[in-house]
């Protein structure tokens, strides 16, 4: 980056760059709402997951073979917010995908017992395509019969 100046001049600009930065990150850090962790603007507004709920159903064609590149361009022409293809998908996947939203019953309670007992600790990919529901039903769930149930090792639980 300073190849093409002296020693004396490349000891020179980073001070000079090091005050510039440290006051714009004072100016960005008090504009910046962002806070370690978890960032709150990725999550899905109802209002985005109903437009890609309807733009999905509007498709018209095999769950399969949708083409999430013409979703995602639908998408975020509509959207005020710009979505990836990826984020779009996992979302569609992990949270709307209507062939995973089902009630738990006692038999379906007893297979997710069985498969977080034969499956490595916190394994929730694996555990939820065992019983057919997806690793955030089975996070969810595990939550509510987290002290409700004895069969289960509290160290298996998220």
């Amino acid at each position: 980056m300073f190849s093409h100046c002296s020693d004396s001049e490349q000891l020179a600009q980073p001070q000079a760059h090091s005050e510039e930065l440290s006051q714009s990150s004072q100016i960005n850090d008090y504009h910046n709402p962002k806070t370690p962790g978890k960032s709150q603007y990725n999550i899905f507004s109802q209002q985005e997951s109903l437009l890609l709920k309807s733009i999905i159903n509007s498709s018209n064609i095999n769950q399969q073979l949708l083409n999430w590149v013409k979703i995602t361009n639908k998408f975020n022409s509509v959207s005020k917010r710009q979505r990836q293809k990826v984020s779009l998908y996992q979302h569609y996947q992990r949270v709307l995908n209507v062939q995973h939203c089902k009630v738990w019953l006692k038999e379906d309670d007893a297979q997710l017992i069985n498969a977080v007992n034969s499956t490595p600790a916190r394994q929730w990919r694996k555990i939820g395509l065992k019983i057919n529901r997806t690793s955030n039903e089975v996070i969810k769930r595990l939550k509510q019969l987290k002290y409700s149930t004895d069969a289960l090792d509290q160290n298996k639980f998220p």
